[in-house]
């Protein structure tokens, strides 16, 4: 199912389609050095190219482009350090180390897992009531 460009369905999926691009060098890099900066991730051409693409049909102007671009390798970097993401991570890095390719199914089952602990890990109280 393709959505009409400027919708909000493909909206969403131009942006997950930036993120997705920009994830893997980011990854590279923080397991390399522990950190990673925009010119660095320009440096893997093709992810940079799709993610430079997708985030064109959100930003027509370069300098907003820009910035988007580098609030999304902020952005993966602060999720991808994020207590329990590890285990997450993990698991796709596996996966693609023993296939080198992962379908879009996979990694969307793997996502709607980690949105879903997510979930419930903020539903949970704070402080447990024991009257």
């Amino acid at each position: 199912m393709h959505s009409p460009v400027g919708t909000f369905p493909h909206t969403r999926m131009m942006e997950n389609l930036c993120r997705v691009a920009l994830g893997g060098p980011v990854l590279q890099h923080l397991h390399q050095r522990g950190g990673c900066t925009v010119s660095e991730v320009q440096e893997h051409e093709s992810d940079w190219h799709q993610a430079w693409t997708a985030a064109g049909f959100l930003y027509k102007a370069e300098r907003e482009r820009m910035v988007f671009m580098e609030r999304e390798v902020f952005r993966a970097q602060r999720f991808a350090t994020l207590p329990g993401m590890h285990d997450d991570i993990y698991s796709m890095t596996e996966h693609l180390r023993a296939h080198r390719a992962m379908e879009g199914s996979q990694l969307q089952e793997l996502w709607d897992q980690v949105k879903a602990e997510e979930e419930a890990r903020q539903m949970r109280p704070i402080s447990p009531d024991y009257s």
